[in-house]
């Protein structure tokens, strides 16, 4: 039970619902609570641990969180979040079964229900998997509105006039306050950056459906993300102050391949053979993904004996052997959604392409026409990755 009987509460930071509170926030019956302590999620066939999209909010299962939120019950909140993931399991907090699991979402959560004294779900734009950054991550997360207003975090519904510059004011300063308290709880290699009041309902199709009144959500209310992958080529060995963000390539790679293949990935395509598993919900049936650009952007080159960091990229090398230098440089990639490692996936065989002879870029429709993750080359590291941007509407 949650504190001062307020009927909800918090284990190992997995949101647990009782009968009273769900009477309260809309209904939702045991089966919904049940696997909502199992998995972390809504009900249904929630995806697994670091599943990149969540299919199952994606398919209305956190319904009766954006039910309080319409009913004026509960305030909703949007944040910035940043983290190192080298130490973290992931975005997405792991079943009852395993609470030794640190993840990201498990930290901010366990912070913001301490702070607020209830239990808090925190929703993330993108599940990020185990050992992958984010610097510009995107999620939300609801409190009671009581709370919110007494704090000055939501205005107050009968201010007017001069009162409302303010609540403003009042409230631009206790948000600020939130993120700086937030972030004097959680551990090093998470950040909290921007909060701001979620904007309000708006008319939202989820998957095809008819359009319906609902809150803003981190989720469904995305409109694009945007990845990069740090590599280094051409190296026999790791800088030790780049190991934990970039990884590194040392067999000899076309780098003018490399980008002919990232560009082959481009446009609307069935990526089911680019996800490391068989995905659950949504993803079981529509594995179609729109990657708008995938492009190669070179941060300079430099000798080997000289690998603490990158020269200028207009550098020229003076070794007359070109194995004797080493590529800077990076994947970006901007996309609709992505599916479970489906960005490693990708890499790894722009990789493969540009570093094995005889392999050409037909290799790659074939890969993406045949759908067959068997026969797809391994994933690139996941270190190398970060999470840079979620796009919405206005923001």
């Amino acid at each position: 039970a949650g504190r001062g009987g307020g009927g909800r509460g918090f284990t190992h930071g997995v949101l647990v619902t009782t009968a009273r509170a769900r009477a309260r926030l809309g209904g939702k019956g045991r089966a919904d609570a049940r696997r909502c302590e199992s998995c972390g999620s809504g009900g249904g066939d929630a995806p697994g641990p670091g599943d990149e999209d969540d299919e199952s909010a994606r398919r209305g299962e956190h319904g009766w969180m954006d039910a309080a939120v319409m009913r004026a019950e509960t305030a909703r909140f949007r944040m910035t979040v940043s983290y190192d993931g080298t130490d973290f399991n992931g975005w997405q907090v792991q079943p009852a079964s395993q609470p030794a699991s640190r993840t990201v979402q498990g930290a901010l959560e366990a912070c913001l229900s301490r702070r607020f004294a209830c239990a808090v779900r925190v929703v993330a734009s993108s599940r990020t998997d185990t050992g992958v950054h984010a610097r510009g991550q995107v999620a939300h997360f609801d409190i009671p509105a009581v709370s919110a207003h007494a704090q000055s975090l939501a205005p107050s519904h009968h201010a007017g006039g001069n009162d409302l510059r303010f609540c403003a004011d009042a409230q631009a300063a206790a948000l600020r306050k939130l993120a700086f308290q937030l972030n004097s709880m959680l551990p090093d290699d998470v950040r909290v950056g921007r909060i701001e009041p979620a904007p309000p309902p708006s008319l939202v199709s989820v998957l095809g459906a008819p359009a319906e009144l609902k809150p803003w959500h981190s989720i469904y209310c995305s409109r694009a993300k945007i990845y990069s992958y740090k590599l280094l080529l051409g190296s026999s060995h790791m800088p030790p102050l780049e190991r934990r963000y970039r990884a590194y390539q040392h067999r000899r790679c076309d780098t003018d391949l490399l980008s002919a293949a990232l560009e082959r990935f481009e446009g609307e395509h069935d990526f089911s053979a680019f996800a490391n598993r068989q995905n659950s919900g949504i993803a079981a049936v529509n594995a179609v993904r729109t990657v708008y650009s995938a492009k190669l952007v070179m941060e300079g080159h430099s000798a080997c004996s000289a690998l603490s960091e990158p020269a200028s990229s207009q550098f020229t090398s003076s070794c007359q052997d070109a194995r004797d230098t080493v590529i800077w440089c990076r994947a970006e990639f901007r996309l609709s959604g992505a599916l479970y490692k489906m960005v490693r996936n990708v890499m790894g065989t722009a990789l493969h392409v540009a570093t094995t002879d005889g392999v050409g870029l037909d290799y790659i429709d074939t890969l993406l026409a045949g759908r067959d993750r068997r026969k797809v080359p391994k994933a690139a590291p996941a270190h190398g990755l970060c999470l840079d941007r979620i796009i919405f509407d206005g923001y």
